[in-house]
């Protein structure tokens, strides 16, 4: 949420209440940085792949779908993205445009498949949009029914398939999904009914699809010119940068988000590495003036590696990967957010490691991110001081002040621009790179390069993450925390908690001691972060307090995960879960009963 010409106002107003956790205490806590591998599983040809492939030749067979055109925006819906009002919101790069109601799914040209299934396809086409993604609303989406998604001028180009289980809350519906974006003006939508659904049982609704103006490699022209210009004459390529910041780089992403309303907005994040080294999970680090909620991080859209492959090529790709995040936590009041992403990033991105202890005077910073929207950045310079921000009419202000909450820091290498919200902040210490906040605002530009820029600190929000970042504590009986957790209590009360189990439903028959049920409620939902076992992003009884029963019972190897749906896990082996275990029990064994 960067200005060019002034001091940026958060989308959300701020309010510094100067009420946060503690400091860690540790302040030399530190994570060293690594490189991403994707699971690589060589697997046959699923029934979802031939049935894809199915799907896909029927529809190349049927020709052109059922089209809506929704011709070109008007003056009046691009209005919202020429208004100078960029710095009190993150850098808007979409619009929303409501499509008329479609024909019903059921009157759709529908065409039988080898299988017995039936396929149907619908084109939406809105002129002049650099990308589209549509809103798809869900009032009876049967189980095996799949939605895809195509691109008409690329028939091989196909993401999906979307089933039900892929729909969550938005707005006041509450089941539906933001697709991913599709290059171009035209985005295919196509359904697959399996033999036993009837197409007349299938009720989806497309209020309105968000049109972009703006995506990596270009944008569609349709902005005021004076407000896209790329800032070339004092931006500095990541690709002119040292290799060293060149390969952090690879942490960092261009991402869209779009709201309840359909208007998409830009900005820059960051994969940040945890200390569990037995499992890689792609936590994402952000602004909370981009992602405050679940809708938004629903939304998300990450494009990666999007840089020249030499100083001066101009040859730029990225690789784009599913939408979607859990929001695990974010503060307004320190603009920061932690997110988890629901689709692996590419192979070879980057875990960025960080630190939590204090920038030294006159400290040399280091920032990557993609101002504009642009191409990845790089801007390098020193730590100014320490400060506290307070929001006014225009933006906010800023208070010299050693122990605030914000850092500032001014370039003599490079800028920050709208879109650049979000990115990060790095340290170099002893060859190795580490993060240290992100960007909230501030004044560089252009015109005045020199001008400071805002950064939230990472040791102030770490409290709040450190469930995820951090070492698990030791996990103790919840009842007699002198004990080990035993799997007939601890594992019991732990998945009864997580069906919303509470009072004397939630103790039943578990302990003959007097138990406090309000104090061991509190120690559940304290332990609750922890308990995500799997790193799904969300700690559930029928997975992590499964897993967390059968560990305690002495469950281990394959057995441990015997008939456990994995889906959208990243601790997902045996050896991962039981690494996780080992360290949040602390060593305790158990061993598993002989037969």
């Amino acid at each position: 949420m960067k200005s060019a010409t002034c001091r940026l106002l958060l989308l959300l107003p701020l309010m510094w209440l100067g009420t946060r956790l503690p400091v860690m205490a540790a302040e030399s806590l530190q994570v060293s940085g690594e490189t991403y591998h994707a699971q690589q599983q060589v697997k046959p040809a699923s029934p979802a792949m031939l049935k894809s492939a199915a799907v896909a030749s029927s529809r190349m067979a049927r020709g052109r779908p059922m089209t809506m055109d929704l011709g070109s925006p008007s003056a009046q819906e691009l209005a919202p993205l020429n208004q100078n009002n960029a710095r009190l919101r993150p850098y808007p790069i979409g619009i929303s445009r409501v499509i008329p109601d479609l024909p019903d799914v059921a009157d759709w040209a529908w065409s039988e498949l080898p299988d017995g299934g039936q396929a149907a396809a619908f084109e939406l086409i809105s002129r002049q949009a650099s990308r589209i993604r549509v809103l798809i609303q869900a009032n009876a989406l049967p189980d095996g029914v799949e939605i895809r998604l195509f691109d008409p001028l690329d028939p091989n180009h196909v993401l999906g398939p979307f089933r039900s289980n892929n729909f969550r809350p938005q707005g006041s519906h509450p089941a539906a999904l933001w697709t991913p974006s599709f290059p171009g003006e035209s985005l295919g939508l196509e359904l697959y009914a399996p033999p036993t659904i009837n197409p007349a049982d299938i009720h989806l609704s497309f209020p309105r699809l968000s049109h972009l103006i703006q995506g990596p490699g270009g944008n569609s022209g349709l902005r005021n010119t004076s407000a896209a210009l790329r800032l070339s004459s004092c931006e500095v390529s990541a690709a002119c940068a040292p290799t060293e910041w060149q390969e952090e780089g690879k942490a960092v992403a261009r991402y869209v988000y779009t709201d309840t309303s359909g208007f998409s907005y830009l900005c820059t994040g960051t994969l940040i590495a945890d200390s569990d080294t037995a499992s890689q999970i792609p936590y994402f680090l952000t602004a909370a003036h981009c992602i405050n909620n679940t809708a938004a991080a629903d939304s998300m859209e990450p494009f990666w590696f999007y840089q020249d492959s030499s100083c001066g090529s101009n040859d730029a790709s990225w690789q784009q990967t599913g939408a979607g995040a859990t929001l695990l936590s974010t503060r307004p009041e320190l603009d920061s957010t932690l997110v988890l992403l629901k689709n692996p990033p590419p192979d070879g991105v980057r875990l960025s490691g960080w630190r939590l202890d204090p920038l030294a005077d006159n400290a040399i910073t280091h920032s990557l991110q993609h101002g504009n929207g642009d191409k990845r950045q790089y801007s390098e310079g020193n730590f100014v001081t320490y400060t506290s921000l307070v929001t006014t009419s225009g933006g906010y202000s800023v208070t010299p002040n050693p122990s605030g909450d914000f850092t500032r820091v001014s370039w003599y290498q490079g800028i920050t621009a709208p879109g650049s919200s979000g990115s990060g902040l790095w340290l170099a210490v002893g060859g190795e790179r580490f993060l240290k906040g992100t960007l909230v605002g501030g004044s560089s530009s252009c015109t005045n390069p020199a001008g400071p820029d805002e950064y939230t600190r990472l040791e102030r929000f770490y409290p709040h993450i450190a469930p995820w970042l951090g070492q698990a504590p030791a996990l103790p009986s919840f009842i007699n925390s002198q004990a080990p957790a035993t799997a007939l209590v601890d594992g019991v009360l732990a998945a009864r908690y997580m069906n919303g189990l509470r009072g004397q439903t939630l103790t039943d028959g578990v302990s003959g001691e007097n138990i406090d049920t309000a104090a061991l409620e509190q120690k559940l939902a304290d332990a609750l972060p922890y308990l995500d076992i799997d790193a799904d992003g969300a700690s559930t009884a029928s997975r992590d307090g499964l897993l967390l029963i059968r560990y305690l019972t002495g469950y281990r190897g394959t057995d441990l995960l015997a008939g456990i749906d994995q889906g959208g896990a990243f601790r997902n082996t045996p050896e991962q879960i039981s690494a996780y275990l080992a360290q949040l029990l602390q060593g305790q064994e158990h061993k598993k009963d002989p037969p």
